[in-house]
């Protein structure tokens, strides 16, 4: 796979700057890229995986939700640096 395809692997980058801690462990960064992948995963999973019988509409607000969860959790880290 080229570079120009690694969508995934330029967030996990901005990721690091922006959380990774500078002082982070190989093994905690190691565990850290695990774990941003597998989220990754799982996120894929359950728009690919969307009940086919939902409308437009109800497709489009699940990922809002989705979205929504996402951000929520951002805002709660920055609160917690």
């Amino acid at each position: 796979m080229s570079k120009k395809t690694k969508k995934l692997e330029g967030e996990w980058l901005s990721f690091t700057r922006q959380i990774m801690p500078r002082n982070a462990s190989a093994i905690q960064r190691q565990e850290m890229q695990r774990s941003f992948y597998a989220g990754a995963s799982a996120m894929l999973g359950l728009i690919v995986n969307m009940d086919d019988g939902l409308s437009e509409e109800e497709a489009a607000e699940m990922i809002g939700e989705l979205q929504s969860e996402c951000a929520d959790f951002m805002a709660q880290v920055g609160r917690d640096r």
